[in-house]
């Protein structure tokens, strides 16, 4: 499952910074990456870098409820500003010693 399903089920909580009248919200882009790079092409319009964070958490996790345990897997959603500079990234990694 790729990160648009699961990043856009967070409400748009408007354009306009609160205190901050006609400033526009940044926008956040939500990049996974297993064996290729899936690439968020619509990001979301969220208030700060720790909103942004906190989505990237849920939407990780929710991503994790998709997984069965299996052959060893890791990926990595990263987040980066409307500048294209990473901000934030979560890493998950399913190791099995058998």
């Amino acid at each position: 499952m790729l990160c648009d399903e699961i990043c856009a089920t967070k409400p748009n909580t408007g354009s306009i910074v609160s205190g901050a009248p006609w400033k526009a919200m940044p926008r956040y882009f939500f990049n996974v990456t297993t064996h290729d790079l899936s690439p968020d092409s619509e990001g979301l319009t969220l208030s700060d870098v720790q909103s942004a964070g906190e989505q990237a958490v849920r939407a990780s996790g929710e991503m994790l409820r998709e997984l069965t345990f299996g052959p060893p897997e890791e990926w990595r959603m990263e987040v980066s500003g409307d500048d294209g500079r990473l901000i934030a990234s979560v890493t998950v990694r399913i190791e099995r010693y058998d």
